[in-house]
């Protein structure tokens, strides 16, 4: 599916089920990952930042940005890094931004763009292993 597609498609699918421009996504990630920070504001003209925690010493952050994945995707065994623990992959990705543990979204003021929804989930690679772990995830609809 092109990627403008996916996003108009997001945009129905978030809508629907937000009130607010961003909200937490339950049960993505791997078990007891730290929530993702948001500040700013995902409206036109303005930009919206999320934020995840660092991931440690030999890591590197990174974040899919796409359309809600449904059915979620449930991961175990490689390429994770917890073993024996199953974590939820949340996010159809479009993009992912490498390297950050930070992600920010300046979003154009085109009215097209208000109700636009997306899906972002946070994780880390870890170098010397060569595994990810999947942190978690929200939903952000554009407003005017």
């Amino acid at each position: 599916m092109h990627p403008i597609a996916r996003l108009c498609l997001a945009a129905l699918l978030c809508t629907s089920a937000l009130v607010a421009q961003t909200g937490p996504v339950k049960s993505a990630g791997c078990p007891g990952a730290a929530p993702l920070k948001t500040s700013g504001a995902a409206r036109l003209g303005q930009a919206l930042v999320i934020e995840s925690a660092s991931c440690g010493r030999g890591a590197a952050g990174f974040f899919a940005i796409g359309i809600p994945s449904e059915p979620a995707i449930r991961l175990e065994g490689t390429p994770l890094c917890a073993p024996g623990r199953i974590c939820v992959l949340v996010v159809e990705p479009i993009h992912v931004a490498v390297d950050t543990n930070s992600f920010r979204f300046d979003v154009p003021n085109v009215p097209g763009l208000a109700g636009l929804g997306f899906r972002v989930q946070g994780g880390c690679f870890d170098r010397a292993a060569g595994c990810i772990t999947l942190g978690a995830a929200v939903d952000v609809v554009i407003e005017s």
